[in-house]
């Protein structure tokens, strides 16, 4: 990937960021340092210079009392980013991805997002996860994946199986309580739950009872299903997306937290698993070598 030149950055991120004045000399050494980066040999990664995002990050990272206020200002801009495609705020998909992989430990949930905050400027030996940062892709997204291996890294050191945190957060993962009155008297979440339930095909519901209710991972529930994995993930993605339709619908017309309504459509979902399934939890099925 081919950088700007350093007049031409330099002029191109004042204009662009007026309220985050990196002196040149900052902006120089910055560029050198990233150039660095991806010009190492194991670094193969292209794709576009994104200019803004970059200004940005390294703005957060000027510590020198030159660069004090604007830094302040620069961390007030990261944190309250907004994730482009879903115009969700930063600390909200974090806050959901970590509800997502620790969903009845507030405790953790609190921990891994201090943490992951903490870590973008110190590492345990060394320069944060921050410096790293080369602009070769948007920065909250970029955020988004450094939390999520964040997260996963936590969920091994505790010897469990992370979830395919790659995806959207709102599916799947275990339920919760959620006070009724968190959603407003206008939201039945069952009865939402079994309009859109009914739209899956016979095997997308068995699916999700192997997956979701009796807590199959994909391996099993393609050898209870006598398929292949390749086609549960399928199937599984599918499922995900429709559901994360539902959800969408549904957070346009209530003005409850979006994490409270995946939730309480969570519960409904067990309920109506179920409910069709008789309780009765499938053979656990073991594929031979």
């Amino acid at each position: 990937m081919q950088l700007p030149s350093e007049s031409r950055l330099f002029h191109a991120g004042r204009v662009l960021w007026p309220g985050l004045p990196l002196s040149r000399a900052y902006m120089a050494q910055s560029l050198a340092q990233t150039h660095q980066k991806i010009s190492h040999p194991a670094d193969s990664s292209g794709g576009n210079f994104h200019l803004a995002d970059w200004w940005l990050a390294r703005a957060c990272l000027w510590d020198d009392p030159e660069g004090r206020s604007t830094r302040d200002r620069a961390w007030g801009h990261l944190v309250g980013a907004t994730v482009a495609r879903e115009g969700r705020f930063l600390t909200e998909r974090l806050a959901a991805k970590a509800l997502r992989a620790f969903p009845r430990d507030e405790s953790a949930r609190q921990e891994a997002i201090d943490e992951f905050w903490g870590q973008l400027l110190a590492g345990a030996s060394g320069p944060g996860r921050l410096h790293s940062y080369t602009g070769r892709q948007p920065l909250v997204p970029w955020m988004v994946a450094t939390f999520r291996n964040l997260c996963v890294d936590k969920l091994r050191r505790r010897g469990r199986s992370p979830f395919p945190l790659d995806h959207e957060d709102d599916w799947p993962g275990p339920p919760v309580a959620v006070a009724g009155e968190d959603l407003g008297g206008a939201f039945d979440a069952n009865e939402a739950l079994d309009a859109w339930f009914v739209t899956l095909t016979d095997r997308q519901r068995a699916l999700a009872d192997l997956r979701f209710r009796h807590g199959l991972n994909q391996k099993e529930a393609a050898v209870a299903l006598a398929t292949t994995e390749s086609t549960v993930s399928r199937e599984l993605a599918r499922i995900q997306e429709s559901f994360t339709a539902l959800v969408d619908r549904i957070d346009g017309c209530l003005e409850s937290p979006r994490e409270a309504i995946v939730e309480a459509l969570h519960i409904a979902l067990v309920r109506c698993l179920g409910t069709v399934a008789g309780g009765q939890p499938p053979a656990r099925k073991v594929a031979s070598a």
